[in-house]
């Protein structure tokens, strides 16, 4: 899939959920803040995608995803249809991005590494939430494999993908009150 395609479905997703919650709850204020974010992430990968860069538009793109995904897996969004997984990107990257792109992957998997070090699951074990919470940090989890496996292999296009979805699911956890910052707030959108 090319960046441009997926920014587009991030809109259409977006664009197609709903937040179900009474309006009057913080439930519903943090809800809208998920949509929110989705939407900036979305409106700034478009700006840099106008720009010609297709590093940070990708990276932005799959950002706000991962804050989509999250917010859907929370209950806060309601999606038309289910969203699918990350897709392979097959984006060619012009040569004088390159450097670009390397440095922002190799920065942006170091960062979820810490970020994800330097979180807890907020709720009591007891608590409905927990799992909930634990699930977050779990595809955190995951996007970081993923995005590893993806480096590994020469395709950083696709890790700085995984790492950037993986840093969404955990910035929306953190906002939507599931996961605690225990160090490192500066990590974090907060």
């Amino acid at each position: 899939m090319r960046i441009e395609e997926f920014g587009e479905l991030v809109r259409v997703y977006l664009a197609a959920a709903a937040i179900t919650i009474p309006e009057e709850t913080g439930l519903y204020r943090t809800a809208a803040e998920v949509r929110e974010m989705v939407a900036a992430y979305c409106t700034d990968g478009g700006v840099f995608l106008e720009r010609g860069d297709l590093v940070n538009a990708h990276a932005s793109f799959t950002y706000g995803r991962g804050w989509f995904a999250a917010g859907c897996l929370i209950g806060l969004l309601v999606p038309a249809r289910q969203p699918e997984p990350l897709p392979i990107f097959a984006e060619t990257i012009p040569l004088h991005l390159h450097d670009h792109l390397c440095e922002k992957t190799g920065r942006y998997a170091r960062m979820l590494g810490e970020a994800q070090d330097a979180v807890e699951c907020a709720p009591d074990r007891e608590s409905p939430m927990d799992e909930t919470a634990r699930a977050i940090w779990q595809n955190a989890r995951v996007a970081r494999e993923r995005g590893r496996e993806w480096q590994e292999s020469g395709a950083r296009i696709n890790a700085l993908g995984w790492f950037s979805y993986g840093y969404g699911f955990l910035d929306a956890g953190i906002r939507a009150g599931l996961l605690r910052i225990t160090e490192k707030r500066h990590l974090f959108t907060v």
